[in-house]
């Protein structure tokens, strides 16, 4: 297993602060709150994980949901350049900020590090 997390932000740092979690205190919008939903063997060779699929949730929170749109467009083309795949994506209105929830999944060639398709 790797720590996907860091790959991933650095991928999408300059479209809006990044951040592992949202709390009350958090007041500095926008930002994108990332969080490692899954991870598991996908390719197991000799007893050992070769090939382990990554899924992170991306949270794009903003005062106006039209920001929160155009930010979340934005990652959607910074996560697929970087060989993630997007599997989910929602408006979420009935919260103090508005957010777009999206999941991302990729799956790491443990040996060599790479995002691979399988």
């Amino acid at each position: 297993m790797i720590d996907i997390k860091p790959y991933a932000a650095e991928k999408i740092k300059d479209i809006a602060p990044v951040e592992l979690s949202f709390y009350e205190g958090l007041r500095i919008l926008p930002v994108i709150i990332m969080t490692e939903t899954g991870g598991s063997a996908a390719v197991t060779i000799g007893n050992k994980e070769r090939i382990t699929s990554y899924t992170l949730q991306l949270d794009v929170y903003a005062e106006k949901m039209n920001e929160a749109e155009e930010i979340a467009a934005q990652v959607c083309n910074a996560m697929a350049s970087a060989g993630f795949r997007r599997t989910f994506s929602e408006s979420l209105y009935d919260e103090k900020a508005r957010r777009r929830c999206m999941r991302f999944t990729c799956s790491v060639d443990e040996v060599s590090g790479r995002i691979v398709t399988i």
